[in-house]
């Protein structure tokens, strides 16, 4: 999605409302009509809240005329107009960045809060469970790092019943992986080479135990890959 902060007390109530008026389903049963209709109104609030200011943000403007008019911009030319911008160093007033970031990084919060309630509740919404839905994985991509390893066993839990996709569980895994410095599991993350300008395979341990781990939650094996102790030997 392209990229899209307000202080958000009134947001947190919604949010808690919304959990506390979700029925307690267990991720085994059958949703019925209202669950499901409640779970993709609050998918869509989520998925509203976390693009609030992030589309500010990205084109350096708070014009809700401008903002709508780069928005609507076809695919081709909405690329090129952002790359345009970002070039010529368009951007909002520091403090403006400041208070809009912190506003988001609020937002994200309470996104994942709200998400992780109605998964214990419902599982991860999946289309034979609630119909046709906002994908909530921006959700978890844009999450505080601190909050990922909590997190974690919950997502786990839903892969291996079937009802989570195994790539997003192993991107997010990853992802937290690479940016603590450590090996990738999955190999989910490619990394950019500055001095070739090229992109590099995900740094793992060894192909062997990032297959392993593959095959066990349902991805294909990983045949480009590259081994982060022949990168040490290499000096990179």
């Amino acid at each position: 999605r392209r990229p899209m902060l307000r202080t958000a007390s009134s947001a947190l109530l919604v949010a808690l409302a919304a959990c506390q008026s979700a029925p307690q389903t267990s991720p085994t049963e059958t949703l019925d009509r209202d669950t499901r209709a409640r779970y993709v109104e609050a998918l869509d609030r989520l998925m509203e809240r976390d693009q609030r200011h992030r589309t500010a943000l990205s084109w350096g403007t708070t014009d809700p005329d401008e903002l709508a008019r780069l928005e609507a911009l076809p695919d081709d030319e909405h690329l090129a107009e952002w790359t345009r911008r970002q070039s010529e160093g368009v951007a909002l007033p520091e403090d403006v960045a400041r208070e809009l970031e912190a506003a988001q990084e609020q937002l994200d919060r309470e996104n994942l809060a709200e998400l992780v309630d109605w998964i214990e509740r419902c599982g991860w919404p999946t289309e034979d469970r609630v119909g046709p839905h906002t994908d909530p994985t921006a959700i978890l991509i844009h999450m505080p790092m601190e909050a990922v390893d909590g997190v974690l066993p919950l997502l786990e839990a839903e892969v291996l019943a079937g009802r989570m996709p195994p790539a997003r569980y192993a991107g997010v895994f990853d992802r937290k992986r690479q940016h603590d410095g450590e090996p990738q599991l999955y190999g989910m993350c490619v990394a950019f080479d500055p001095a070739t300008r090229s992109t590099l395979p995900p740094a793992i341990v060894d192909i062997e135990t990032t297959n392993d781990a593959r095959e066990r939650i349902g991805l294909p094996p990983l045949e480009e890959y590259r081994e982060t102790d022949a990168l040490e030997a290499a000096g990179r």
